[in-house]
């Protein structure tokens, strides 16, 4: 039974170091998959927040270049501002409307069908426009807003900027000009490739001091380990995140098969070890035992002796035992009979002495 113990405990042993080996091996492989899922994940929002940096770089730079018009021609005909306009609504579908705003006031629009209700919004006195319409006129550079529900309908980004006129050698401030970009129709392309993809993405607004608002989508990606990139715009940036549906999960792949191959060798090393140790165990005893009578051999029996006597500290005695007659045991009755013999003297003898002694 001991020795089955052993083996059986030598096999355990060999296995667990095997197991333990095989889920380390397993940990880094689907470590090292999701890693290159999110590699792809990166490289594929990274192609999108350059398109929307390049969609948002042609439209709302249209403000710089309205702001310049109008600041060398302040009195210029609202026909031609109308032509500029539809010149630059040709030139960009991204963009939804064209407007002027003097004194903070819009008053021209292009188009005018659809956008009528914003004429005459007075930007400096509403309480949700005023903050980026003073920054723009304070900092004189392009200031972006949005996506913003706007007076029209529909969510919009409003990049505006101030128009400073010299007059009597003196700069006043003439107005904004404002370029309004449909978010809402911009975002459907990137929502169906990104659903496509099995992505949910969310928006953040980052401003200068780096404080974040929730703009866009789904803001609980942010919780998680997502993929992020910014996107820059006028006077603020965009945090984009994008996170799987069903999390950063590795596929069913030909790892799994093997796996079940290792948990066939396992139980195949298993049993190997076990009748190795057996065998081991068995041979070990056979070198240092006598065959017959299980008792030690000369040469076992001489090593310990040896060494108990070069011992100082070790007090040790030994029993010599003659059977007297043996020999006409085996030549009358027959060596198997005498093999009994010596075998009950050994047995007997094991009996009657202690577990400590050889």
């Amino acid at each position: 039974m001991k020795k089955k113990v052993i083996s059986a405990s030598c096999a355990t042993i060999v296995v667990l170091c095997l197991v333990l080996t095989y889920m380390f091996i397993q940990k880094l492989y689907i470590r090292s998959d999701i890693k290159m899922k999110q590699m792809a994940a990166l490289e594929k929002l990274e192609t999108i927040t350059d398109s929307i940096q390049t969609d948002f770089n042609e439209s709302l730079n249209y403000a710089d270049f309205l702001a310049v018009l109008v600041a060398k021609d302040p009195d210029m005909k609202e026909s031609t501002i109308k032509e500029y306009a539809q010149l630059i609504l040709k030139q960009n579908r991204n963009i939804s409307s064209v407007q002027l705003a003097p004194n903070g006031i819009v008053s021209f629009i292009s188009p005018i069908e659809g956008n009528e209700a914003a004429i005459g919004h007075n930007l400096l006195a509403d309480p949700d426009r005023k903050a980026y319409a003073l920054a723009a006129i304070e900092k004189r550079i392009s200031v972006t807003q949005g996506p913003v529900q706007a007076k029209q309908g529909g969510y919009q980004v409003f990049n505006r900027k101030a128009i400073f006129i010299t007059k009597d050698q003196r700069e006043t401030f003439w107005g904004l000009s404002i370029i309004a970009v449909n978010f809402s129709g911009l975002m459907e392309k990137y929502d169906r490739l990104l659903e496509k993809a099995g992505y949910n993405y969310g928006i953040r607004s980052v401003d200068k001091q780096g404080k974040t608002e929730k703009i866009w989508g789904n803001d609980t990606v942010f919780g998680k380990e997502c993929i992020t990139d910014i996107v820059t715009l006028p006077d603020m940036s965009w945090q984009f995140a994008i996170y799987p549906q069903n999390g950063w999960k590795y596929k069913q792949s030909s790892f799994d098969l093997m796996t079940a191959f290792f948990c066939a060798a396992v139980g195949f090393i298993f049993i190997l070890v076990y009748m190795l140790a057996e065998f081991y165990q068995k041979q070990f005893l056979e070198n240092r035992t006598d065959f017959l009578t299980g008792t030690l051999n000369k040469k076992t029996w001489l090593k310990i002796v040896t060494h108990r006597m070069k011992s100082k500290h070790q007090k040790f005695a030994v029993i010599l035992l003659d059977l007297n007659n043996f020999k006409e045991i085996n030549d009358q009755l027959g060596h198997p009979v005498g093999d009994a013999v010596l075998i009950q003297v050994a047995e007997r003898t094991g009996a009657a002495i202690d577990k400590t002694d050889k």
